[in-house]
C-alpha cells in the first residue's frame, strides 16, 4: 500500500506459484470522498492456479479504480465484489488479460448499488 494522503494506491504482485493459492484485499471506503487506485498484477507460473476475491464497500463521494492485470496461469479466477451502499459513488473496474495455450483467466464481478433514494 502506498500511502498518498487522501488518496492510496495499492499494489498486489503475487509471486510464481505452483500450488493452489487464494488471495483476498477488503477495502472500506467509509469517509466521505476518500478514493483508491488499485492495482492487480498476476504474473504466475504456466502450472500455477489462482483464485482470488476482491471485495470493496464505497460511500458517499467515494472513488475506487480497480485494475487487474492477467499475464500467466494455467488457472485463474478473479472474483470482483463491490457494494455501493450511497449516492455520487464512482466505480471503475479495468483489466487485460495475456494468457497463452493451455492457460485459461476468467472474472466474476458483481456490483450492488444499493443507496436509497
Amino acid at each position: 500500500m502506498v500511502d498518498m494522503g487522501p488518496q492510496s494506491i495499492p499494489i498486489e504482485v503475487g509471486p510464481p506459484i505452483r500450488i493452489l493459492n487464494w488471495s483476498a484485499w477488503a477495502p472500506n471506503l467509509p469517509a466521505k470522498e476518500a478514493w483508491v487506485d488499485y492495482y492487480k498484477v498476476q504474473n504466475d507460473d504456466k502450472n500455477a492456479s489462482l483464485f482470488d476475491s476482491t471485495y470493496v464497500h464505497q460511500k458517499k463521494k467515494s472513488i475506487c479504480n480497480l485494475t487487474t492485470l492477467s499475464f500467466g496461469g494455467r488457472f485463474t479466477r478473479n472474483y470482483l465484489h463491490f457494494d455501493l451502499s450511497e449516492e455520487h459513488i464512482e466505480a471503475n473496474l479495468n483489466g487485460i488479460s495475456l494468457i497463452g495455450k493451455n492457460q485459461f483467466v476468467d472474472h466474476h464481478t458483481f456490483v450492488d448499488h444499493w443507496a436509497l433514494f
